[in-house]
């Protein structure tokens, strides 16, 4: 015979001086434990993809820099236009590739930049492909 037998039997005991832990508690003693604060967070910006930046040809310049142009002759007016612009990844090389829409008040050859009505702005370097709306 199991000479713990006898105490199977028994009610669980109760201490009358501490209150029972609150599960959520109880729960919290067997979270995994973060050795390694900030790995996740590596590991989710390794896995992170990026793009290469392409390089626009001879043509894809002359054209951007006419509507360049044409812009700066008619930016009293608020011309609409539509921009594809590589924005440069600040963490790693390589960056994305974005669609920009917007109402332009100026083309400032001084900053090298397109400025916009809502006060934003995009460096030529940045313009992949221009069009007027």
């Amino acid at each position: 015979m199991n000479p713990y037998q006898s105490l199977l039997s028994l009610p669980h005991p109760v201490s009358g001086k501490h209150p029972p832990m609150p599960i959520a508690n109880r729960a919290a003693q067997f979270a995994p434990f973060a050795a390694l604060t900030g790995f996740e967070e590596a590991v989710e910006e390794t896995a992170r993809t990026t793009e290469q930046r392409p390089d626009p040809t001879d043509e894809q310049l002359e054209k951007i820099d006419a509507v360049l142009r044409r812009i700066a002759e008619i930016s009293f007016s608020h011309p609409a236009v539509r921009i594809e612009r590589f924005v440069p990844d600040p963490q790693k090389s390589g960056g994305k590739i974005v669609s920009l829409t917007g109402a332009v008040r100026k083309v400032d050859p001084m900053q090298g930049q397109l400025v916009f009505v809502d006060g934003s702005a995009v460096p030529f370097s940045e313009i992949l492909a221009i069009e007027l709306q």
